[in-house]
């Protein structure tokens, strides 16, 4: 990814937040050194489970965690230890004053300090691949909304169709009622002409 290339970091992962359900779902993870032990695309963390990603997510700031930061949450630490993680950084992923998810650049090989100027790139980063998710979403939205018209619209011709059809049944049935009662009527009248 990019953000791995341009920062000289092991990985990177993006994910998107479902705050009606509270969870992250990872949209994508790479790693440089390990590709064959990252995230599924779909997977699910519950946000109860990572503290500063919460904070992240509710804050819209970025934060950065040591693998030896004593004031951190033991589940965080245990996964960046399980993973083999030194220095994470949380960027929220922020599109049009709304946090959506977020990204977490990470280091395996040593720990890092980050610099103020690679925050900074971080952040710049995090919001340019924010606006991308959000156009993709509005895009799969149009896209969807065009579908559910179409089919709409090609329901609405049918049942039009199948109304013209039954209103030219309607009114064939209409022509021989009015031919059954107009022989009915001369049927009923003549008998009563004839003797008069």
């Amino acid at each position: 990814m990019e953000i791995t290339e341009t920062l000289n970091s092991s990985g990177c992962a993006v994910s998107l937040w479902h705050s009606d359900r509270d969870q992250l779902e990872t949209m994508v993870d790479y790693s440089r050194d390990y590709p064959d032990e990252v995230d599924q695309a779909g997977s699910l963390y519950e946000l109860d489970e990572f503290p500063k990603s919460r904070y992240v997510l509710e804050t819209g700031q970025t934060a950065v965690i040591q693998h030896d930061d004593l004031g951190e949450e033991d589940s965080e630490l245990a996964l960046m230890n399980e993973s083999e993680m030194f220095t994470l950084v949380i960027s929220p992923l922020i599109a049009k004053d709304q946090v959506i998810g977020i990204v977490e650049l990470y280091e395996e090989v040593k720990p890092r300090i980050f610099s103020t100027e690679e925050i900074n790139l971080v952040e710049s980063l995090s919001s340019q691949a924010a606006i991308s998710i959000r156009n993709s979403k509005l895009y799969e939205e149009a896209q969807h909304e065009i579908s559910v018209r179409k089919k709409a619209e090609k329901e609405l011709k049918k049942l039009l169709k199948e109304i013209k059809e039954s209103h030219e049944e309607l009114s064939t049935l209409y022509k021989i009622s009015s031919i059954i009662n107009e022989s009915i009527s001369m049927e009923a009248l003549l008998p009563g002409v004839l003797k008069a």
